[in-house]
């Protein structure tokens, strides 16, 4: 089990100080003394099927903080607006110093006294006692699940063909708009006779998956079968106490039985199908339009869709609530494709894993040759862009069709410069740092960056995607941006960029070498610290505790107050010309720009946080409490320094 121990802090503004439950009520919510009654322990622990253990929970406080609750809130541009960031700076504050450790635990829960705010994310979770419409207190495990739940990475769950989110009312991703039953033990009601404390619904099995929390020895996994005509039987997904299988992969598809047990109390027996993407449950709807499967429900591959007669269907055959038992009928057809296999050659077509391609690969029939080509090649998104181009051929506009045709063109030549970049790359291996030397060396680097970003607050987060190109996601205060799924490119003379021409360090080839992470923003001229602008980092890769860590735009500038010296991770903080920038990265920015500096930031980050896996997020925030500078940064681009030699 992996120990994730959560600090909760009770906190009180000094304005007020009322107590809206018993020190024991959060014990019993949040502790393991409180493990049996359906608690947020319970919760994690079945939720990931006992790969998550949070026993080692602690309560603390009540702190009063040195803020009226006034104080959270402030007018910008005559909206309303919450300090956020800042209400968990307080609390950590307070908890450090009654001289508690919070580096032991995995994140905080701030409970607040008087109704305030309820949110969470990579940098922690806050709550209160407000109540909803329906009587519900933001204490109920159904809205911790959620909020608890965004700091482990998980994202609100959407339904096929929506990037709506709060769609899916099976999982507590969508709270919003969930299936919650009463609280068993905590049975409170309000003036009106409605329950105060509800719990459910579970995680969906799609969203465990994507959290490396399903228990695979008890999935029935479809992915390396070709002909397949059969009847599963499913258990409850969250009742691991009974024998046999918990859920099916069946390719793209995760299926689940789900009875009203438990945290699914609130559910009438049901199957439900999903899939996967981008860190995002999507759930599927049956042939005729109904997302609970019930008996009888199907869905299968289009008659148009069956190439060369491949099928693929799901249906459910029988659901006994008294057995806690589901039977899915599962059938699949490999298409029947040619396939050469020359026998003098030395290398064999093994043939196609047709189960594979209509989940995730292309299939590409060349002089009878048969060629599977990943998603995740380069080959891939230019049979894309070659699709669109024929496809063009639709459009009866022929100003647009030649602009659709003229797009598809640009974006293969793109693909297949960056493919040339990337093997003189390879041609052109690293060297170990001991061998790099001044500045004037020329270098060669290959940077990952981001292609997704599953979590945000503020506008234009895909801003914040991709190489630098200057456009910028503005962090104004309580707004952050969480980004992952790097991908690369080849960089020639990294350092010539990293000039601090307009202020702040210069990088060196040793620092370049020791980098993990380097991230550009915008910033007005001359840069106040001489760079980046203060702001929050948080670097996980979901396995270890996030590290988090705080850059104060101040530092080493002599301002009383300021700190002296750079966070550890931090290996060079400075500023280069906007011209400069534009031209090494090849951004065509508009004439006018005088008054703007690029400014720059290295991390070096701890062997214990894995840059390499596919779950690694970096998170930024702005630092905006009026004493760490502006603490409004803009990113263009974070990138992950993948390699660097000369």
């Amino acid at each position: 089990m992996m120990q994730t121990p959560w600090a909760i802090l009770l906190c009180k503004f000094k304005d007020n100080d009322s107590e809206p439950y018993e020190r024991q009520r959060y014990e019993d919510m949040f502790t393991s003394g409180g493990s049996g009654k359906l608690n947020m322990v319970d919760f994690f622990t079945d939720m990931s099927h006992g790969k998550l253990d949070l026993s080692g929970t602690q309560v603390f406080g009540w702190y009063t903080l040195d803020k009226n609750h006034s104080d959270y809130y402030f007018v910008e541009n005559g909206k309303t607006k919450t300090r956020r960031g800042e209400l968990l700076a307080w609390a950590r504050q307070a908890a450090i110093a009654d001289n508690k450790d919070l580096s032991k635990f995995f994140s905080v829960v701030v409970c607040m006294n008087v109704p305030t705010d309820v949110f969470g994310g990579p940098t922690g979770v806050v709550c209160d006692d407000e109540r909803w419409q329906n009587g519900m207190s933001n204490l109920s495990p159904s809205i911790l699940g959620q909020e608890m739940g965004h700091a482990y990475g998980l994202s609100h769950s959407r339904i096929q063909g929506s990037s709506e989110d709060y769609r899916d009312q099976w999982d507590v991703m969508s709270t919003a708009n969930a299936l919650m039953a009463p609280h068993p033990h905590f049975t409170e009601l309000d003036a009106r006779g409605n329950p105060i404390f509800r719990l459910g619904p579970g995680l969906n099995v799609a969203n465990m998956w994507g959290r490396g929390w399903l228990d695979e020895t008890r999935v029935w996994n479809a992915s390396s079968q070709t002909m397949i005509d059969t009847i599963v039987e499913l258990r409850p997904l969250h009742r691991r106490d009974l024998p046999g299988f918990l859920a099916i992969r069946f390719g793209d598809f995760f299926i689940e039985f789900r009875t009203n047990t438990g945290w699914d109390a609130a559910i009438t027996p049901t199957v439900l199908v999903h899939t996967f993407e981008h860190n995002q449950s999507y759930l599927v709807s049956d042939n005729n339009g109904r997302q609970n499967f019930s008996v009888g429900s199907f869905i299968e591959t289009p008659e148009n869709m069956r190439i060369f007669g491949g099928y693929t269907g799901i249906k459910v055959i029988e659901i006994d609530s008294a057995r806690q038992l589901a039977k899915i009928k599962l059938a699949n057809a490999p298409a029947h494709v040619p396939q050469h296999l020359p026998e003098e050659r030395p290398y064999r077509n093994p043939g196609v894993a047709w189960q594979d391609i209509i989940n995730n690969d292309a299939l590409v029939v060349i002089e009878e040759k048969v060629h599977r080509i990943p998603r995740s090649s380069p080959i891939y998104r230019t049979i894309e862009q070659i699709g669109l181009y024929e496809n063009s051929t639709a459009i009866p506009s022929v100003q647009l069709q030649n602009a659709v045709r003229q797009e598809a063109l640009t974006t293969i030549a793109t693909i297949a410069q960056e493919q040339m970049q990337t093997l003189q790359a390879f041609r052109e291996p690293a060297l170990p740092a001991t061998v790099m030397g001044s500045v004037n060396e020329t270098m060669s680097t290959i940077i990952l960056w981001p292609q997704c970003a599953p979590d945000s607050k503020g506008n234009s987060p895909a801003n914040a995607l991709g190489q630098p190109d200057g456009n910028v996601m503005g962090l104004n205060p309580n707004e952050y941006v969480t980004v992952k799924d790097f991908q690369g490119g080849f960089y020639a003379d990294l350092l010539s960029l990293l000039n601090a021409a307009k202020g702040g360090d210069i990088v060196t080839a040793e620092k370049l070498a020791r980098t993990d992470v380097i991230a550009f923003e915008l910033n007005s001229h001359p840069a106040s610290g001489r760079g980046w602008e203060s702001s929050h980092w948080v670097f996980s890769d979901n396995v270890k505790p996030p590290l988090v860590v705080d850059w104060d735009e101040r530092t080493g500038t002599g301002v009383p107050g300021a700190p002296a010296s750079y966070p550890a991770e931090v290996v060079a903080n400075g500023s280069t010309d906007h011209s400069d920038y534009a031209a090494y990265f090849g951004i065509d920015w508009p004439l006018g720009l005088g008054a703007v500096v690029v400014s720059y930031i290295l991390f070096d980050l701890p062997s214990t946080i894995d840059i390499t896996s596919p779950d690694f997020t970096i998170t930024v925030s702005a630092w905006a409490d009026g004493h760490h500078g502006e603490g409004t940064p803009d990113p263009d681009a974070i990138g992950i320094l993948a390699c660097a030699g000369q």
